[in-house]
């Protein structure tokens, strides 16, 4: 069952799943940004 959600989440992706994506890289970069003004 997984492994058919992670092939179908690559291709179609829906737009809530990618948002997430960029979201948790946005986050991980603000992290990055405030450790090394600290």
């Amino acid at each position: 069952m997984g492994q058919l959600g992670n092939r179908s989440y690559i291709l179609v992706p829906t737009p809530s799943a990618v948002f997430s994506d960029f979201t948790m890289i946005r986050d991980d970069v603000l992290n990055c940004l405030r450790k090394a003004s600290l």
